[in-house]
Formats: C-alpha cells, sequence, structure tokens
C-alpha cells in the first residue's frame, strides 16, 4: 500500500494520573489532510490537539422530548467521537426500534463541539419507519472528561417530512481505561 492511500494515520496517547478523582487525559492526535479531506468533517490540514480533545467513547445520560413539552424520555447511550470528524452512536432504546446511529463532528473552538448524527427507524414489525435526525451543541470541561449538550433533533417520516422536532439535553462521560 503507497503512502498517499492511507486515509487515516492517527495514534492516541491518553496520559492520566494514577488518581482517578484527579484523572487528567490529553489525547494526542492528528489526522493527516488526505483523511479530513475524505471525510468532509474537517478542514483539509492537520486538527489542532484542542480540537481532537472530544475524541474517544463517552457514556451518556440523555433527556429529550417535544419541543411544545409533554413527557420527557431518559435515556443512556455511547458516542465514539474518531479523529477527523467523524461519529458512532447507539443507545439503551431497543435494537429491533433502530438502525446505528453515524454522523459528524466539528470543533467550534474554546472547548465547544458542533455534532450531527442520524439514524434509521422501524416499526415493531421491522418495515422502515423514518429517520431520525439529531443535532448537538456540546462544550467540553477543561480536564477533557464531561461535557454538556443541548440537542434538537426531528423524526422524520418516510417520505421525509418532519413528523415532530425534539429537544433536549445530554451529559457525557469519558470512558477511562481501568488501571
Amino acid at each position: 500500500m503507497k503512502a498517499h492511500q492511507i486515509l487515516l494515520a492517527a495514534a492516541c496517547l491518553f496520559l492520566s494520573t494514577a488518581d482517578t478523582s484527579a484523572q487528567s487525559i490529553e489525547p494526542m492526535l492528528f489526522v493527516s489532510g488526505a483523511s479530513a479531506q475524505s471525510t468532509s468533517a474537517a478542514p483539509a490540514s492537520l486538527l489542532p490537539l484542542s480540537a481532537n480533545r472530544i475524541v474517544g467513547l463517552w457514556h451518556v445520560t440523555v433527556q429529550i422530548g417535544a419541543c411544545q413539552g409533554g413527557p420527557v424520555q431518559n435515556f443512556i447511550a455511547l458516542a465514539n467521537y474518531h479523529a477527523g470528524g467523524t461519529l458512532d452512536d447507539t443507545n439503551s432504546m431497543p435494537s429491533t426500534s433502530r438502525g446505528p446511529g453515524q454522523g459528524i463532528w466539528s470543533f467550534e473552538g474554546r472547548g465547544k463541539y458542533r455534532s450531527r448524527f442520524q439514524f434509521y427507524r422501524y416499526l415493531p414489525t421491522g418495515a422502515y419507519d423514518g429517520l431520525q435526525d439529531i443535532e448537538g451543541v456540546l462544550v467540553l470541561d477543561a480536564r477533557g472528561t464531561r461535557y454538556s449538550q443541548t440537542i434538537r433533533a426531528h423524526v422524520l417520516d418516510t417520505d421525509g417530512s418532519v413528523r415532530v422536532e425534539l429537544c433536549g439535553s445530554a451529559n457525557g462521560e469519558r470512558v477511562a481505561m481501568i488501571h
């Protein structure tokens, strides 16, 4: 394989202290220009170290409901932010009701990120029931171990029309290595 064919050249090193109550995680991740161009989620240059602080696996608690008010749904999720600006998501909802979440993220500066991901929805019969499109703005804490997020989502019918608009919040905690 030729060097120019390698799309992602990333190395991840997380440095942490032995004291988990004062754990400090510093991602050291670099993305090649070719990778950034291929995802269209990142600029065609090296991402600054501060941008990649979001990279990793996160345990997330979510509260979401209709923007107009009404019952709020609470659930847990896993979000995996990849170098270069892509992400994967899954949650504790029944796996037969939704497909895997796939999306993109961007760094806005000063610990602020934007994300957008989508997943297909299914009826209990297994029939396709539309798409869910989720956008969020999240703020990473100074240590890079927690984040808070505001969420706005659209549940789309099979024809693409908006069935309902959802609003909510989420809190993420980085999944760390066990020492």
